[in-house]
């Protein structure tokens, strides 16, 4: 399941600069409209970060149906 453990780190990387950048604009209020562009294109990121993850988890869900789908099919064959 490395693709998910990616798509979680990306995840999370997305969130520490949306953190970092929230820190910023708290400190800086002159630095707001720069501020804002940032935290709009890594609010943008983070929804496509999301939609990979939901992708990810239901193709890996999937994957491993068919595995265990298999499994029972070569149990059974083995069983004969």
């Amino acid at each position: 399941m490395t693709i998910v453990d990616d798509a979680n780190q990306r995840l999370d990387a997305a969130l520490s600069r949306l953190e970092a950048v929230m820190q910023t604009h708290l400190a800086a209020p002159d630095k707001v409209s720069a501020a804002q562009a940032d935290r709009a294109r890594l609010e943008q990121e983070m929804g496509t970060v999301r939609s990979e993850y939901a992708s990810l988890k239901e193709t890996s869900t999937q994957v491993s149906q068919r595995l265990d789908a298999a499994i029972g099919k070569v149990k059974t064959l083995l069983a004969e």
